[in-house]
Order: structure tokens, then C-alpha cells, then sequence
């Protein structure tokens, strides 16, 4: 978890309030599933910072990415070969529903701010790809 801990230490470093979420937030909470990446949540002003204090780790964005899941503002970083999605909340909307993220809710979980496990449940079950349901089986 190299990567993990290098991001966490810029986003304590820089006072960056976050959160974790998808697939490693699940696995915190004891899914066994393994990882393709790190997702961070933070607000839309910090995922512009980040982009200058990380700016030769950077693969993509910052900007607006839009699929048939997303629609967000993201940036994704490349450290010793992990990728992390760092997600602007502040503008969010996940298969056409604006998500309100509160980060002050998020849980402490071994030292990391982990979403809440409802709000990742909800989160997951609104998705509903394979990854989700496979983590979902894990939570409930």
C-alpha cells in the first residue's frame, strides 16, 4: 500500500480533507475483492491543488469526466505502478443523480477516512456493476 500512504501523506501535509471509497473502502470493511485502484473524494478545489503538488504523477485530468456511470470531476494520478482516482465531490453525479458527499462523515477505519458503510452500500447498489455486486455480497 505504497501509494496509498504517499497520497494520504500529501493530503495530511496540504490540511486536504478526503475520503475513500470504492473498492478499497470496501475492503476495509472486509471485502475480499482485489483492487484495480485507490478512489479519493475531495472537493473540486483540492483535486486542483493536488494536480500542482502531483503534477508528474498525473495520467489524466483534472477535468470533467462523463460515462454512462460518472459524470465528475477527476484526476488520476500513477505511483510505482497503482493507479489513484482522485474524485471532486463537489459537482458530482453518479448514473444521473447528483450525490451529496458530506466528507465530514466519513468513519475512521485503521487511521484511513473511510465512506460510511451505508453511503458505500448505496453507493455500490446504485452502480450495479459486477465489482459493486461482488463488494455488496461482502457488506450486507
Amino acid at each position: 500500500m505504497a501509494a496509498l500512504e504517499w497520497i494520504l501523506s500529501i493530503l495530511r501535509a496540504n490540511n486536504i480533507d478526503y475520503q475513500i471509497t470504492g473498492g478499497l473502502a470496501a475492503n476495509l470493511y472486509g471485502s475480499s475483492r482485489e483492487l484495480y485502484d485507490i478512489d479519493l473524494e475531495v472537493s473540486d478545489s483540492d483535486v486542483y491543488r493536488l494536480s500542482e503538488i502531483c503534477r508528474e504523477y498525473i495520467i489524466y485530468g483534472p477535468e470533467r469526466y462523463v460515462d454512462e456511470h460518472f459524470d465528475l470531476l477527476l484526476m488520476t494520478l500513477k505511483y510505482r505502478d497503482q493507479l489513484i482516482d482522485v474524485c471532486g465531490i463537489d459537482n458530482m453525479s453518479i448514473r444521473g443523480l447528483r450525490q451529496m458527499v458530506d466528507l465530514r462523515s466519513a468513519v475512521d477505519i485503521g487511521g484511513y477516512r473511510v465512506v460510511g458503510l451505508g453511503d458505500l452500500i448505496a453507493y455500490k447498489k446504485l452502480l450495479g456493476r459486477e465489482v459493486d455486486l461482488i463488494d455488496i455480497g461482502f457488506l450486507e
